[in-house]
């Protein structure tokens, strides 16, 4: 059985709902508050859909996927999470059916800055999860539920530490042993790197990786599957798989059957680019009858959908004495457009002051987008609309031709070796204003009330 995300990337709120399925977004507008709309297939092929059903209180959703009755079958239902206060809401569908299908639980559990996960973490049922980003450690934060309660609380299995924020996370029984763990997808270059872990740690130390290998495009949203349906038999586990957008508005679905560099098994066409992908086994009809494993779906009616993966940036390096280069031009249109942030500046002048010596912005390749008003410390919505900004250049950052990306007192430094959010003190500052940041101009310096670009040229 299929465990997966989607990563509006290493960003939490409209990005959240990407993650939990092993995916980076889905393009599109944002959406008015909506129940969730499902359409999922019984095949992984062109073709027709096997259910339609709407689900889920109305709100900011996450879909979810798991096998919540603990059907022998295999069979995958339908969910949603929903951020109520600093909390999630979790309704979990009883069934897939195209003439409704109510609630089997319906509970509160998690935290809303968080992103929610389902596996079937100690092989005892499919429950929930959720992963935090853990901006002092550059790492996710795992807190996998225990099995889903008839009544009280729900209680917490494992919380432990695994793969870099700047990956999209995925989850998955990899090694067919019955049992849901995580990895991470990481964009590199323009391909991607897969680290995947058999273990869930031992509550005080994380799991050790298992599995790492090169798969896939940086452009695309990765999913997870047992795409063969010989999981439940133990012949392998589950195998990864990316979603692209395609000419004609649809997703192009690239499964393989290995976890491992090489050739793409499965490749077809099925369901609107402009909604959100997903995977499960939707009739039950697995191994060992081996009809087919998991199959493709999408879900429509996402409040904060994920975001798409851009274009690579198609412009040269290019130094220019006012305004922004074409480069930089390219991917603040992306910002602006993508999370509605239409507060950037920083365009070169000619008169190289008001910056630190050297910087990018007096050859116009470099900008600032404020989320909130300038020399603030960004709290609250603005501080999570600045988080997924950030997150998703770092994400993106090698097609867009980021240099690198300062946030919140840190920077992701795309010509290091570490390949992380390393703490940053601006060169104007002391160490103990750095460390004790206020309002005015060292929250500036520090980048505590604008993301700052800077793009290789």
């Amino acid at each position: 059985m299929a465990r997966r995300w989607r990563v509006r990337t290493a960003v939490v709120t409209g990005a959240a709902a990407a993650l939990a399925f092993g995916v980076v977004g889905a393009a599109g507008p944002a959406l008015a508050a909506s129940r969730l709309s499902f359409t999922l297939s019984n095949a992984n092929a062109a073709g027709g859909a096997a259910y339609r059903m709407d689900f889920g209180p109305a709100g900011q959703d996450v879909p979810l996927v798991g096998n919540w009755d603990r059907a022998p079958s295999g069979r995958d239902t339908i969910g949603a999470s929903i951020v109520v206060g600093s909390t999630r809401r979790w309704a979990l569908a009883a069934g897939n059916s195209t003439l409704g299908t109510a609630a089997r639980y319906d509970f509160q559990w998690g935290n809303a800055g968080c992103i929610p996960v389902a596996g079937n973490w100690q092989g005892l049922g499919d429950t929930i999860g959720q992963v935090c980003a853990d901006r002092s450690n550059n790492t996710w934060r795992w807190t996998l539920a225990g099995p889903l309660p008839v009544s009280g609380q729900l209680a917490t299995f494992r919380t432990y530490y695994f793969g870099g924020t700047a990956c999209a996370p995925v989850v998955g029984d990899w090694n067919g042993d019955g049992v849901t763990t995580v990895g991470v997808s990481c964009p590199s270059g323009t391909g991607r790197v897969w680290k995947l872990t058999d273990g869930s740690g031992d509550g005080t130390n994380p799991p050790v990786l298992s599995i790492q290998f090169g798969w896939g495009n940086a452009t695309c949203l990765p999913v997870t599957g047992d795409w063969d349906g010989r999981a439940v038999n133990g012949a392998n586990g589950v195998t990864v798989g990316q979603s692209c957008p395609a000419a004609g508005d649809m997703w192009t679905w690239n499964l393989s059957n290995h976890n491992s560099a090489g050739a793409t098994n499965v490749t077809f066409t099925w369901g609107s680019s402009q909604q959100v992908p997903i995977a499960g086994n939707w009739d039950g009809m697995g191994a060992p009858a081996g009809a087919n494993g998991d199959t493709p779906g999408v879900v429509a009616g996402v409040s904060a959908p994920a975001v798409a993966a851009p274009a690579p940036n198609p412009f040269a390096a290019r130094d220019v004495t006012t305004g922004w280069s074409p480069r930089t031009s390219y991917v603040v249109d992306q910002v602006r457009a993508r999370f509605a942030l239409n507060s950037c500046g920083g365009q070169a002048t000619g008169s190289n002051t008001g910056h630190v010596s050297g910087s990018d912005h007096y050859t116009g390749n470099a900008a600032d987008c404020f989320p909130d008003g300038a020399g603030v410390i960004t709290t609250g919505s603005a501080r999570r609309l600045g988080d997924d900004v950030a997150g998703w250049l770092v994400t993106f950052g090698p097609i867009l031709r980021v240099k690198y990306v300062i946030w919140h007192g840190f920077i992701y430094d795309f010509g290091t070796s570490t390949l992380s959010w390393q703490p940053y003190c601006n060169s104007g500052l002391t160490p103990a204003q750095c460390a004790h940041p206020t309002a005015g101009t060292v929250a500036t310096l520090q980048h505590y009330d604008h993301v700052h670009i800077s793009l290789l040229h």
